[in-house]
Formats: structure tokens, sequence, C-alpha cells
């Protein structure tokens, strides 16, 4: 078995910094005490017992207790052991035929009435040794226990496999003996002994709260009934000491189909069953019986250990606590104590994680060569050093779908007063030639993370460098799963000129119904009123935004998502915010990236001054622990301004506009779409497209990209108003300057175009803003990298 193994391996990735590892009965019992996490009851006279463990029905089943005590009645309990009978011979039969692979065999219990069915049913259990990994003996005594464990001794002496008992401490003479503590030590004096054959511990709190005809309500934990929680305080007081046993939670007894909940729109019995979890966890114990399948993935999920922990822990047992007693924790948000925190770096570090896996989302970076270094100072800090000119250094607290900082960008030192670095995209398809199958699984990753639901189809894996599917079987994928969104959640998603325009359309076009798409812009068009903004450390502060203040879309829409490649402050998405809550009364709001290195403070403030909602939504979130700046290495651009640059070809195809800066419907949207599949038919490029690099222009980048991807996934990239230092190490080692390709842009740069790789070049440009001397000019360049044709494509 493995935990979470229903979960697809992107989804995996995104949630464990190390993946579960698989288990079976036949494991060391010291890592084994740790796994059983939800243990399922099930009935002994449920006919379908075999049928539930061969066919997998049951999601995260990795444990069952197949009782024959309470969950029988007294008159059909001789039927039920018949029936056990029957079904371990059906679970041993299916293993012999290959049906039931042993790896998705879960640990198999069997609950006894009492010590005299566990003596009468031992030729049984040893007979099924295979497949049974222990029992389960109820209201255990020391009688009972001095008369069973020998019983189980002798069956495990007898087996060819270990097998394990599980005593229940639910006994009445526990609630009313003068001295518990001195009953609980007897009980331990007679089972250290036998000690490698008990497995847990476990608690019977239903049991002992009916001595005194108490059950307690849906919102109530065990620990809020004084008798019942002084009782398993004293189980570990003395079964806990130095974490020789582990002792598993109570039952839990209330639980809801998850059809039930959603339609009643009440998780109280999860939300409950989360809570006792947690307290479990906090008083020292570790597993949880389950009397409904809906109880096991809530309960599992509680025990996966977070990577933070599991740093603490890791640090701790690494230190010599004769030279150091105390050291911060990864976070600098609390004390580790090397001494008395060191048991609990054990049971952390050395056990837990092994079966539940390691959540949290830091990542450890592989070293790179060249002059781009990552250095590695703590398992969540990336230094990026271009040195002499930058050091930055970026903590990453948290990341999705497995992903890390250098699937995402690398750094360039950039010409800016007001900020001098760059992160350079790896999936934007500005400043680095990408494949289009890059943008789209950006967009779409973005998405996901925005509805919440996981990457069930790998488009992280295109993120890391994994080969991707064919760009249209990619895009067939990303027809048939857009999400429809209703009028009550009608919205309107908006790119910020010029580097996110590309990507935010890639997050618009996952969805469908009710949403708008429209891009902000440097253009100034006459005769207009748009909402204007400015970004105070771009190289080109003012942004416009041209919506209509009547457009009957806006009257209804009830949240924006707005879209950039990477928060630094906020600031700017923020002051747009104010603006579009006060044009339009919209009270919902999503600041959406790829990376999110934002504190949130001024966030809050606004959401508190203008009583609306701000989520923010990104692949990582971290934040910029230093930056050091140096000396600036000459500036090794090639400049090909007030130059007459070379001819070129151009091809015009009229039609309906491609570029977003009015609303566009999902109507709208989708004739874009499918007029991108007809030019890339139109200009039929030879298969595959190799030696064909497509080239956008400034905000003009989605539909290029996609255009690129239908011609066979040409390499693809744009011009860029930003200004970069190339330098050698760095994201950006060549350039280009010359003069704008279009109107709004004050001049134009293109950068990390190789020598002698293309042969032709496609240049996409809007008919209505181009101006042909820079276009000369980028031609000129152009075919000094080798390229023979140089065609300007205006749509």
């Amino acid at each position: 078995m493995q935990y979470f193994n229903y979960l697809s391996d992107g989804d995996r990735k995104s949630l464990f910094f190390r993946d579960p590892v698989p288990f079976d009965k036949a494991t060391e019992r010291e890592t084994l005490r740790g796994a059983l996490g939800g243990l399922l009851y099930i009935p002994g006279g449920n006919p379908s017992i075999a049928q539930i463990v061969q066919e997998g029905k049951v999601q995260g089943l990795s444990s069952m207790a197949i009782c024959l005590e309470d969950a029988v009645g007294d008159q059909e309990r001789d039927a039920a052991v018949a029936n056990v009978g029957r079904q371990l011979a059906s679970i041993k039969q299916a293993l012999f035929e290959g049906s039931l692979s042993r790896d998705r065999l879960p640990l198999l219990f069997v609950r006894v009435k009492d010590v005299d069915m566990l003596e009468n049913l031992a030729e049984l259990f040893l007979a099924n040794n295979s497949i049974l990994t222990g029992v389960i003996l109820p209201k255990a005594t020391s009688q009972s226990l001095r008369r069973a464990l020998p019983i189980v001794s002798d069956i495990d002496r007898q087996a060819e496999a270990p097998f394990y008992i599980m005593p229940i401490l639910e006994s009445v003479e526990l609630m009313l003996c003068n001295d518990r503590i001195e009953m609980l030590r007897e009980l331990a004096a007679i089972a250290d002994p036998f000690f490698d054959r008990i497995l847990n511990i476990r608690v019977g709190a239903t049991d002992l709260c009916g001595l005194y005809g108490i059950r307690r309500c849906v919102d109530t934990t065990i620990y809020s009934i004084p008798m019942v929680a002084s009782c398993i305080a004293d189980i570990v007081r003395v079964f806990g000491l130095g974490d020789r046993y582990t002792i598993s939670g109570p039952v839990w007894e209330y639980y809801s189909t998850i059809a039930r909940a959603r339609a009643l729109r009440s998780w109280a019995e999860v939300e409950g069953l989360m809570k006792e979890v947690y307290f479990d966890l906090q008083n020292g114990l570790c597993g949880k019986t389950c009397v409904h399948p809906t109880q096991l993935l809530p309960v599992q999920a509680s025990y996966a250990i977070p990577y933070e922990r599991y740093h603490d822990a890791a640090a701790i047992l690494g230190e010599d606590p004769g030279h150091l007693g105390v050291m911060p924790s990864i976070r600098h948000n609390k004390m580790n104590e090397l001494k008395p925190h060191a048991l609990w770096a054990k049971k952390n570090a050395a056990s837990s994680g092994t079966f539940w896996g390691l959540s949290g989302e830091y990542r450890c970076k592989r070293p790179a060569s060249g002059g781009l270094q990552r250095g590695v100072p703590s398992m969540s800090k990336t230094v990026f050093s271009l040195e002499p000119a930058l050091t930055l250094e970026l903590e990453v607290e948290e990341a999705r779908f497995g992903l890390c900082a250098e699937d995402l960008f690398q750094l360039a030192v950039r010409q800016n007063p007001q900020r001098a670095f760059l992160f350079v995209s790896k999936v934007l398809g500005k400043h680095l030639p990408i494949s289009p199958s890059s943008l789209l699984a950006a967009g779409k990753l973005l998405a996901l993370a925005w509805i919440g639901q996981p990457d069930r189809h790998g488009w992280a894996e295109i993120l890391k460098g994994h080969s991707a599917p064919p760009f249209l079987s990619l895009w067939n994928d990303l027809e048939h799963s857009r999400e429809r969104l209703g009028l009550k959640d009608r919205t309107l998603f908006l790119g910020f000129a010029e580097t996110a325009t590309g990507l935010a359309r890639a997050v618009a076009d996952c969805f469908t119904g009710e949403m708008a798409y429209i891009s902000t812009t440097r253009l100034e068009s006459v005769g207009t009123s748009p909402l204007v903004f400015d970004e105070s450390h771009s190289h080109a502060r003012t942004h416009r935004l041209y919506l209509d203040p009547q457009d009957p879309f806006m009257a209804a829409c009830q949240q924006v998502v707005l879209v950039d490649d990477e928060l630094t402050t906020g600031n700017t998405a923020l002051r747009l915010i104010r603006q579009l809550h006060k044009a339009y009364g919209i009270r919902r709001f999503t600041l959406m990236a790829l990376v999110d290195n934002s504190d949130g403070g001024n966030r809050r403030a606004i959401e508190q001054e203008l009583g609306i909602e701000i989520r923010v939504v990104s692949l990582l979130h971290g934040h910029i622990c230093g930056i050091q700046t140096g000396a600036l290495p000459p500036l090794s651009l090639t400049d090909f301004r007030n130059t007459p640059g070379e001819p070129f070809d151009i091809r015009s195809l009229p039609g309906e506009p491609l570029a977003d800066r009015t609303l566009q419907t999902s109507d709208a949207l989708e004739r874009q779409r499918s007029r991108c599949q007809s030019i890339s038919a139109q200009l039929s490029l030879p298969p595959q497209g190799k030696h064909t690099l497509c080239l956008g222009t400034g905000e003009f980048i989605f539909a290029p990209a996609l255009i690129a991807g239908f011609c066979g996934g040409c390499k693809f990239h744009s011009t860029t108003q930003s200004p970069v230092f190339p330098m050698s190490g760095s994201a950006i080692v060549s350039g280009v300057c010359f003069d704008p390709p279009d109107c709004y842009s004050p001049v134009g740069y293109l950068y990390n175009v190789p020598d002698g790789v293309y042969q032709e070049a496609l240049l996409f440009v809007e008919e209505g803003v181009l101006r042909p001397a820079g276009l000369r000019q980028l031609a000129a360049y152009l075919k000094g990298k080798g390229m023979e044709k140089v065609t300007v494509i205006a749509l």
C-alpha cells in the first residue's frame, strides 16, 4: 500500500516535498506502527469484504478491521465468523490468481469478541497469515491480556509473516479503579515482554462514554468530555512515555456522504472529525478508528508532515546538544531546544513522514553551472548571483504543482533605477524563446489553482522541461476542459501590459460562459476616457484601461481576476482595484501571478478600507530576503536605431482584430481562437516548424503564440520595451535595440536570438499600430543572425 496513491503523479508532486513510501504487513514493526492512519471498521457479516478489497472501490483504504464484536449481533455471530473465513479465502485466491496485487492489499485485522474467540480462531488466523496483519482485542484487562498475548505470540512463532495484536483500552475497570495509573502500569508490565507483537494501543472512547450514557455532539471532541479525556491522558502518560508504543485515537461516530454534505452545504461531520484528529495529534495519539469510508481521506491528510516541521526536526537531530542548546526554526518563528525536543524530532523526522509524506512547498534547488549560481543557504532559499552587478536572495514559502523557482524564471539586471533586477520568465514568451505549449500550461495551472483543482493532465511537467505532447493534443485538452462560469460568478479577466498580456489571455481561455477578457495598454486612443494608473517601478509607467462604463457585461460583473507575471508589492494592481471598485461597485477580486513576493500588508489594508475581498493566487509565493547591487557591466546591446535597416516581405491578413485592449466576451474570444487557427493554415509552414522563429511585438503576444503553436510548435517570443543588460551567466545573454516597431512603444528590444539556428522569421504585428522603420531595423538584425527570410504578418 501507499498513501495518496489515488492521486496523479502531478498532484503528488504539487502536494509533497517527499512522496509517501509504500508499506505492507512485512514492514518492520518500528515503522509500521505509525502507518495505520484511518482504520476502517467493517462488520464481519458483510458479504462484500473481499470485493471491497479486490476492486479498490474505497478511496484511501489502507487498513481495515473486520469486526466480530459490537458490529455484529449475538444471534448472527456464528454466521459472521463463517463469513470471515470465506472472505479471507477469497482474498487469498485473488492474490494467487493475480487479480489482486499485493501492493493493493490493505493491512487486515480481525476484531475478536474476546480471548475465547481468539483462541478458537487461532488456526484460521494462522492459515491466513499471508494476508492478515493481526487481531484487535476489545476491552483489554490484565486478565485478558495475560491470556491473549501468548496466543498471539504462538501464532506469530508458527507464521511465515509477522502477526500482531492491538489491545483496546475501554474497560469499566479502567474507569472505576481507585488508582488508574497503577492499573495502566500493570497492563504495561504484562505487555512489555510481548512488546514486538503489539502494533498499537487503541482507545475505545465510545464504550467509555457509554458507561455514563454520554454521547458527544457533532461539534464536541472527546477532549471536551472530562472523564474520558482524563483517561486518555493517563493512557498516554503510561504507554506514551518514551514513544515506545503508538497510541491510536478513538472513533469519531459522525459521518455524512459527500452528496448529502454538498446538498445541505454543511460539512459539520468532517469539521468535527478534523478538529478531533488535531487534538489527537496534540495529545500524542496517531491513527484513528473510522466507521465510514468518507472519514479516511480527511484523517490521512492530517498526518502528512509539513515541511517546516520536518526541517525543524531534522535540524534538531543533526545538531550536537553538547555544543548547542537552542536554535531558531527555519521560519524564525519559534525556538527549537535540542534536548527537550529530541524525542519530538525523532517521531517527526524518522517515522511519521515515511508513510505520510512531507507536505509543504519548499523545494531543494539544484545547483547550476556558469555565471548564474543558485546557492542553497537553506532548503527554502535560492541565491541568484550575477556578480558584481547583482545578488538576490529569494525565499520560497509556498509552491503549487511541484514547481520551483528555476522552473519559472531566471534573473537578469535591467536598466531601471526603480528596480535593478528582472525576473525573466521562462513561460511568458516575452524575453526568452519558448514553446507556445509553455504559455498555455502556465495559464492552465493558474486557472486550476484559482478554482482549486489538481493538475490531472501533467501541465506542470511541461514547465519543468519534460517532453510535451503535440500542440494540437494540448489544445484539444484545453478545448474540452474549459470551466463554465455562471451569472453569480460573472468574471472579468484582466491582463497587465506588456509582459502579462499573453499569460492573462491564456488564463482567460481556460474559461467560458459568463466571462470576458481585457488587457491594459500603453496605447493612447483619441476620443476615449480610459481608467489611468501608474506602475511605479516600470520603464513605461502609465497604464490605460479602455472599459466602456455602459457595457452591459460590467453592469453585472461579480468579480475581477487581475493577472500579472510577478507581484513584488502588488501596489499597481491595488491602484486599479480601487478604481474598479469605485467605477463598478465590484467587491470580489483576485490577484494572480506566477510569482508572488508581496507581503500582503497593503492588500489587507485596502480590503478593510473598502469592505472588499482580495484573493491572491500564484504558482510560487515567497519574499525577497535581500538585494545587493554593484557596478554595472558595459552595455553590450547591438544598436540598430537610426539605421535604414533591411527590406522585409509583408503579408496582410485582414480580419477581426486579435488584440484585447477592449472588452472581449466569451464568444469574441472563441472567434479569435478560430481565426488564429485559420491564419496558421494560410501560412503553410513546413511540418514542425523547427527552423522558423515566430515573434510577437510589444503587447501583441497571445495570438502570435497561438498561431506559432498551430504552425507546428515553432519557437516563439516577442519584442519588448524592457531594457536589460545582456551578461554572461544571466538569463539575457544577447540583445538588440531598435526604433519602436509600434506606435505605443518608445523603443524596441529583442533578446536571446541565437546565431545560425533559424532559417526564417515570422514577425506578427497589428495592422493599425505598426511602424515600418523599426521593423526594417529588426529585419536587418534577424538576417544577421542567419535568417534568409523575414516576413511581417500584419493582422
